[in-house]
């Protein structure tokens, strides 16, 4: 589960609960003494936790964009001073920022800190398909047929995979939709392309006088 490493709150539980032992009174299974007893068990603590995880929820998701920015400020300054830069240093910057992330991510988790290291692998992943990127640039790569999102989609959905988590293999479709479009989109030239030429091998030669 990615939201948080503590057992998952139905928020919907409760309501239902009241819907359900209202029928009971009505149907005399049980009396008005045992409703509010059983009701009782959900109070100020229950509603409490359920508060928490809503907090929760909502720095997880500030913190996914925040890793967003974070991602694109390095990205940014890296790329100002780019062209400056020897290749072996380009190649030690991107996989070193690579690793870098990953391992931290690995070791929040294994220490218990869920949420926010997942925040860094995400974060690592947004490095990762950046590193694909420049490391394409540094040597020329023309990348064909979306190519760069089919690369970054794959290690993405690997991860997700790894980690058994959403988020990972919700960005990794994403990541698969330009490629998709893009193949459609050559294969629909393609195809016009056939087309055209068919027409205009069909059409006579004329002969000139």
């Amino acid at each position: 589960m990615d939201f948080a490493s503590e057992e998952h709150i139905d928020e919907k539980f409760l309501p239902r609960l009241k819907k359900e032992v209202r029928s009971w009174v009505t149907a005399g299974i049980i009396g008005e003494a045992v409703r509010n007893q059983i009701l009782a068990q959900y109070g100020d603590l229950y509603q409490a936790e359920i508060k928490n995880q809503r907090q929760a929820r909502l720095s997880y998701i500030i913190s996914i964009f925040g890793a967003i920015l974070v991602g694109a400020g390095v990205l940014l300054y890296i790329g100002a001073n780019w062209d400056y830069l020897p290749k072996g240093i380009k190649l030690l910057i991107i996989f070193s920022s690579i690793a870098f992330a990953y391992g931290i991510g690995m070791w929040l988790r294994m220490r218990s800190y869920e949420r926010i290291g997942l925040v860094v692998l995400f974060l690592g992943s947004l490095f990762y398909g950046a590193g694909i990127a420049l490391i394409a640039q540094i040597y020329n790569i023309q990348a064909q047929s979306g190519g760069l999102f089919l690369l970054w989609g794959s290690g993405v959905f690997l991860s997700g995979w790894a980690l058994s988590s959403t988020l990972f293999l919700c960005f990794s479709s994403i990541l698969f939709t330009p490629y998709k479009f893009y193949r459609a989109w050559m294969t629909l030239i393609s195809q016009a392309g056939v087309v055209l030429a068919a027409d205009e091998s069909d059409k006579p030669f004329s002969v000139v006088q």
